[in-house]
């Protein structure tokens, strides 16, 4: 075989020859292109496959769950965002209860201090708005009047306005 291919060369001029050449090479680029094209496809096809990337998983959080993250945002924000959690305070408990931002510092400096942990909690509906009522280990209430997940006013007493109103 050898021996006819390269008469073949002797037969074909250098232009010819270069022509053939620059074809082949030419032709061995685009099918390696194709490969890693093809290759890359697959790749992408493998990841796309797999569902626990892209699945849609409902979660399911619990009344108690919901209270514990309610009353923890609203500790934190008592704590380090003393301004949040006035405005936090229902408008109408706000304005019976806390005349001022100082008067409300004053009545939860004892209770942002301590270590409070949820004991006990209720859930009732009341006008289109779920009623939290969360009791701590020290004894306070927080009560939660919620819209939405995370989208509540707060209530610390039951005696002052009544709540839901």
């Amino acid at each position: 075989m050898m021996v006819k291919f390269s008469w073949m060369v002797k037969k074909m001029n250098k232009k010819t020859f270069k022509i053939a050449l620059i074809s082949v090479i030419i032709v061995a680029a685009v099918v390696l292109i194709f490969f890693f094209i093809k290759a890359d496809k697959n790749r992408e096809d493998e990841y796309l496959k797999d569902y626990g990337v892209n699945e849609y998983i409902p979660t399911y959080i619990s009344d108690q769950d919901l209270v514990k993250i309610y009353l923890n945002d609203y500790i934190y924000n008592m704590r380090y965002d003393i301004n949040t959690a006035y405005n936090q305070l229902d408008k109408k408990y706000r304005d019976a209860k806390f005349d001022s931002i100082d008067k409300f510092i004053a009545y939860i400096s004892n209770i942002g201090n301590k270590s409070i942990s949820l004991k006990k909690y209720s859930k009732t509906s009341k006008k289109g708005f779920i009623i939290y009522k969360a009791y701590d280990n020290n004894d306070n209430v927080f009560i939660f009047k919620t819209k939405g997940i995370m989208q509540y006013t707060v209530y610390l007493d039951e005696d002052t306005v009544e709540v839901g109103e």
